[in-house]
């Protein structure tokens, strides 16, 4: 029963316009999946060890945070190795790029 719904998700997800991402989850099992609605060529998947050295690319300030990484993940990464959209890690933490355009932000302080 929980598969013809995913499919449906799917299916709507990939008519959207904005990226969009879902959880399924029961007491055995949890299912995440999400849209990436980029056409913009090839991507690749990573697989990052745990103890590696890692520095945070930041554009508009000239320290940029530093640490060793705790866990191994898997990444989705279109742009370079270091440049991820997403992806999960070996304890089941799952990041996600999202994007909207008619997203605003504050200032930063």
């Amino acid at each position: 029963m929980r598969y013809p719904v995913m499919i449906l998700v799917l299916l709507l997800a990939s008519l959207a316009g904005a990226c969009s991402t879902f959880l399924l989850a029961n007491d055995e099992e949890i299912i995440f999946g999400r849209s990436y609605d980029f056409e913009v060529g090839d991507g690749m998947l990573v697989t990052n060890k745990y103890g590696v050295s890692k520095s945070a690319f930041m554009p508009y300030s000239d320290v940029a945070a530093t640490w060793v990484s705790r866990y191994g993940s898997l990444t989705f990464n279109q742009f370079g190795r270091e440049t991820p959209q997403g992806g999960i890690n070996d304890a089941g933490l799952v990041v996600e790029l999202m994007w909207l355009e008619e997203t605003t932000y504050s200032e930063a302080d």
